[in-house]
C-alpha cells in the first residue's frame, strides 16, 4: 500500500493520525521547501523520525543502557516532529513494510529507533 499527497491537502498531523489510528508499520517521507524528513511507523506507533535539520546520531548512542537510549531517541523524535508536524506546503508519501524501517530514505535510523514505538497523541501532547 502506499497512500501520497500534498501537504496543502492534507495536513501532515491527519497523516500521521490516519496512520496511527489504522495501525500501520511503514515509512513516511515528506519533502518541503527546508528539506526531506521522515518518520517510522511501528503498528501506528511513531518509532523514529527526523527532519532536514537532525544530525545524525552519534554512534555512541548505540552503547547506552536502553532506558538512556530510549530517552534520547524519544527527544529526537520529538524535535523532528516539531519541524514537520506544522509543515503546509511539501508532499508526502508513505509505504507499508512489514517490520518499523531501519531506513527512512536515504536516512540509516537503525539506531535511533525505539522498537515499540511511542503513541502518537502523547507526542502530540507532549508537543502541546
Amino acid at each position: 500500500m502506499i497512500l501520497k499527497g500534498q501537504l496543502e491537502d492534507f495536513p501532515f498531523v491527519d497523516v500521521i493520525q490516519v496512520i496511527a489510528v489504522s495501525e500501520k508499520t511503514g515509512a513516511l517521507m515528506v519533502v518541503a521547501p527546508g528539506g526531506e524528513g521522515g518518520v517510522g511507523f511501528h503498528c501506528g506507533r511513531i518509532a523514529s523520525a527526523f527532519s532536514w535539520d537532525s544530525l545524525p546520531v552519534d554512534a555512541r548512542a548505540a552503547a547506552l543502557r536502553p532506558e538512556q537510549r530510549a530517552g534520547v531517541v524519544r527527544a529526537r523524535i520529538l524535535a523532528a516532529l516539531a519541524q514537520l508536524l506544522p509543515l503546509r506546503d511539501g508532499s508526502f508519501e508513505f509505504r507499508l513494510c512489514p517490520a518499523s524501517p531501519e531506513a527512512l530514505g536515504a536516512r540509516d535510523v537503525s539506531i535511533e529507533r525505539l522498537e515499540r514505538g511511542v503513541d502518537v497523541d502523547e507526542l502530540l501532547l507532549a508537543l502541546g
